[in-house]
């Protein structure tokens, strides 16, 4: 389950770089390729999610908390990228508090798990 995880995340990276110079570009398809990959994102922090949960270094809160986290991370990516209303409160909110929120609730609980 673990090696099939890296590996699908190695080519949703692939796959959100050439999507990226899709939509930069304003090359056809630019955006339906960043709404497919923001949905394999989306695939990929779920299942991200279930191997962490399994491997037991972090705790089920932080795990679903760090998922929440990023998912709304992505939809206010694509929302910003699409210019839909909306993108620019939802970015906001997630990297100035949600994120930093996120990152120091895993460091804790991987210190607390980890003694």
């Amino acid at each position: 389950m673990k090696k099939g995880y890296v590996v699908y995340s190695v080519i949703v990276a692939v796959l959100i770089c050439c999507a990226i110079v899709f939509k930069l570009s304003h090359w056809p398809g630019g955006n339906v390729m960043v709404l497919g990959t923001c949905i394999l994102s989306i695939i990929a922090i779920v299942w991200g999610a279930c191997v962490h949960s399994k491997l037991g270094k972090l705790s089920k809160g932080v795990v679903i908390f760090n998922a929440v986290v990023l998912i709304l991370t992505i939809i206010g990516l694509w929302f910003k990228m699409a210019h839909y209303p909306g993108g620019t409160v939802i970015f906001i909110l997630c990297f100035s508090g949600l994120l930093p929120a996120s990152v120091i609730w895993t460091a804790i609980s991987y210190m607390k798990r980890n003694k």
